[in-house]
């Protein structure tokens, strides 16, 4: 046998384990080869250290813990937990600069302090281009709204 066929069983030879052809066969190999008696020595060096080792309990049952970690779960558990997980700071950030940017609209907008109501009517109808309605409107239109329009010109020009 060669040296690479021999160590794998040399833990298997040194229990026992073996059958009486393959611990033979092992064995003839053994006598002749110094690199696989070391392999086999520091084998049993480490057998005999881990057997010395204490058994170890776990201080409470774990299988429960496993077993949630292994079940199924539907594709949607986890789903919020990821999104605040990994969007978390990319959604704040965003929340930020949209914060700034408003910040900055209202402080660019011109200033409506101690404006009056009158000045803002009269500026509205200038920024419309409001003609005052004039006498020789007919009553007959085709605008079905024409009334409403009438009206409101009408408490337009009330109001100045």
């Amino acid at each position: 046998m060669k040296c690479n066929q021999v160590q794998p069983n040399l833990l298997d030879y040194n229990l026992g384990l073996l059958s009486s052809r393959e611990a033979g066969a092992v064995r003839a190999h053994l006598a002749g080869c110094a690199a696989c008696q070391a392999v086999l020595e520091d084998d049993v060096r480490l057998a005999r250290g881990l057997a010395a080792v204490p058994k170890a309990e776990p201080r409470r049952d774990v299988w429960p813990l496993i077993e949630q970690q292994i079940a199924p779960q539907p594709w949607h558990a986890g789903l919020l937990d990821s999104i605040r997980g990994t969007y978390a700071r990319r959604l704040a950030a965003a929340a930020a600069a949209l914060a700034v940017l408003i910040v900055a609209l209202f402080t660019m907008l011109p200033s409506r302090t101690g404006s009056s109501e009158m000045e803002s009517i009269a500026q509205a109808r200038d920024l419309m281009r409001v003609q005052p309605v004039t006498q020789y409107a007919s009553s007959w239109t085709d605008d079905p709204l024409a009334p409403t329009t009438d009206a409101m010109m009408q408490v337009l020009e009330d109001v100045e």
